[in-house]
């Protein structure tokens, strides 16, 4: 599809794969997008030692790709995944939508400080190998190679000891814990500072100091991760990554074995509750795209264009009559159902007949629709 999408103009690619979310974009990641089970961890104060220095160079074959490449292709992988996996939990995702949901959120951003177009590319080609299956189990070391990858491309803003804390918190040091003191400096900025040495199993740990490496903080001891089916209270004390919540795994909170499922952020739910009319703005004339089952519609001015799915047999649907107080008025909003799409621009309601093409206004009513 990216190729298709590649030779269209900016209006047709949009609609070509007309369809995204997180990228599902926090705070956090204005900074990073999200990339579930195969991508960047999240985190700030704990954890191991993070950022670009000192690390060997890449000896990837990945093509280097800049932030909206980037977009593009993480978009329809996960958005292809998402149709997929969804599905199989009896959940009616539509790519189309999603994608150009993920894709605009995503492309919306600023390049963050110490963007890796190669670590970018890199990223791309795993979680292409790593999203293949519907879950994944955080010890995986294709899992891990991924995450590696993909947190390199859009590295985390840490604050090093003695500096304001950055957005993701402090950088580690080897033999000390660094954390955000929220008590300020009495002028309103944050600051990294020392706390106590990595702690061994069955020590205390909290925010002031964290475990060593492979041990995760439970219960405010340091301890191994978790084996499957035990039971647990938060997905990263689990060694699959995945902690099934009491409402889903009959025997309670445990440890699930095949790792982070996709919906394992309740992303299927939400996929399939959007909307198949989606919004653009008034970017060139196109102000609006639908999709149904087989179709994507969009507007090119006041000519409603059809193409299939997959961007392919584009052609002009119908001509919508323009409002009567001004011509480029153009529609916000269609729907559909077996016969008919339908329509609303600023004065009127109308629809366009399925099998003629005719458009006719159905609705009109001082100035705006009824």
């Amino acid at each position: 599809m990216l190729g298709q999408i590649g030779r269209r103009s900016r209006t047709a690619l949009t609609v070509a794969a007309a369809c995204a979310a997180a990228c599902g974009i926090s705070r956090r990641h204005d900074v990073a997008p999200t990339f579930d089970a195969g991508g960047a961890p999240s985190g700030g104060t704990g954890g191991s030692p993070s950022g670009n220095a000192g690390r060997p160079p890449s000896t990837s074959t990945a093509d280097p790709l800049t932030l909206v490449e980037y977009c593009l292709a993480e978009a329809e992988l996960y958005c292809s995944r998402a149709e997929r996996c969804c599905g199989a939990q009896g959940y009616s995702v539509i790519a189309a939508p999603c994608y150009e949901e993920r894709r605009q959120r995503c492309i919306e951003m600023k390049e963050p400080p110490g963007f890796d177009p190669l670590a970018a590319g890199e990223c791309i080609q795993k979680l292409s190998a790593s999203w293949k299956s519907c879950s994944q189990r955080a010890d995986d070391p294709l899992a891990r190679d991924t995450s590696a990858a993909c947190a390199r491309a859009f590295p985390k803003e840490l604050g090093a000891l003695g500096e304001a804390c950055g957005a993701d918190g402090c950088k580690q040091e080897a033999d000390r814990t660094v954390f955000c003191d929220n008590r300020s400096d009495g002028v309103g900025t944050f600051r990294c500072i020392a706390g106590g040495k990595p702690s061994g199993a069955g020590e205390a740990c909290g925010v002031e100091t964290r475990c060593g490496d492979a041990l995760v903080c439970i219960d405010a001891a340091c301890a191994p991760r978790l084996e499957d089916g035990a039971e647990c209270g938060r997905p990263e004390h689990c060694a699959s990554g995945y902690c099934c919540p009491a409402y889903e795994c009959p025997s309670g909170s445990t440890c699930l074995a095949e790792g982070v499922p996709f919906d394992g952020h309740s992303d299927c739910a939400r996929l399939a509750t959007l909307p198949l009319a989606i919004r653009t703005g008034h970017a060139d004339g196109t102000t609006v795209v639908g999709v149904d089952g087989s179709s994507v519609y969009f507007n090119e001015g006041l000519a409603l264009m059809r193409a299939d799915l997959d961007g392919s047999h584009l052609t002009t649907f119908a001509t919508i009559p323009a409002p009567d107080d001004h011509a480029r008025f153009y529609p916000v909003a269609l729907a559909f159902d077996a016969q008919s799409v339908y329509f609303v621009n600023r004065e009127a309601l109308g629809r366009v007949d399925r099998a003629t093409g005719l458009a006719q206004v159905i609705s009109l009513k001082e100035g705006n629709p009824s």
